[in-house]
């Protein structure tokens, strides 16, 4: 299945933490990412900004995939702190039919609920528990766009099922249709998947590749950066200029 690699991990989150000097005091809040996947495919992310749950704040964002029959919504809330997530909300549809799971994530005791829904009724439920705080596998990509300048050969243990690590493994010159861009290239070992993330200002999660006999593509095909924000933080105008064209 193409979407193999959030599905993979859906079940394998990382516990990673990295610094937050470059992400703007408001998010990137209205930042919206197309991807292309190959073989077939595409994916959206959209930056919601700051919503307000039970008088809590947290950030929300939207990832959807859409392949061959597939299609798979899901809006995530972030804790502001640990960039963590706090709950995930899924809405599939596959020729099968349309489900309707919810992700609750227990900070304090490192545990994973999934609540899964078919008309209206719960009619499974899975607990996951873990030795140390659980990460989403859609916000992987974009969890790592928050580090600092890094070196080579950096890396951290990411607890999964199976134990992996996350290595710096070089930075590469990437071609999307988007430009050309300087990139973290960072690998996993066993090697499941490898990740590319744009080094400049933005951190952009520029492409995702995963390996084996599911294997797929994501490179970015569209980056849309409200003009405020691209201003804000000195981008290039083609980024923000992109954003008011598509209005």
């Amino acid at each position: 299945m193409i979407k193999y690699f959030f599905v993979y991990f859906a079940m394998m989150h990382a516990s990673i933490a990295f610094g937050q000097e470059d992400v703007p005091v408001d998010g990137f809040k209205g930042e919206k990412i197309i991807y292309a996947i190959s073989p077939v495919g595409r994916a959206e992310y959209n930056d919601l900004g700051e919503v307000v749950i039970d008088g809590k704040k947290f950030d929300c964002v939207t990832f959807r995939v859409q392949v061959m029959g597939f299609d798979d919504t899901e809006r995530i809330y972030i804790d502001k702190q640990s960039r963590l997530p706090v709950r995930v909300e899924r809405d599939v549809s596959t020729w099968l039919g349309r489900q309707y799971l919810v992700e609750q994530y227990d900070r304090k005791n490192f545990q994973l609920t999934i609540d899964k829904y078919k008309n209206k009724r719960k009619i499974k439920q899975y607990v996951i528990k873990k030795d140390g705080p659980i990460h989403s596998p859609v916000l992987l990509p974009f969890y790592l766009r928050t580090i600092g300048d890094l070196n080579i050969g950096w890396a951290i243990k990411a607890r999964f099922p199976e134990e992996f690590v996350i290595r710096l493994e070089s930075f590469d010159d990437v071609t999307t249709p988007t430009g050309k861009y300087k990139a973290y290239h960072f690998t996993s070992t066993p090697s499941k998947f490898e990740i590319w993330i744009s080094k400049d200002d933005l951190h952009l999660p520029i492409k995702v590749k995963v390996l084996g006999g599911f294997g797929y593509t994501l490179v970015m095909k569209k980056h849309l950066l409200p003009r405020t924000l691209a201003l804000k933080i000195n981008e290039t105008p083609r980024i923000y200029a992109a954003y008011s064209n598509s209005q």
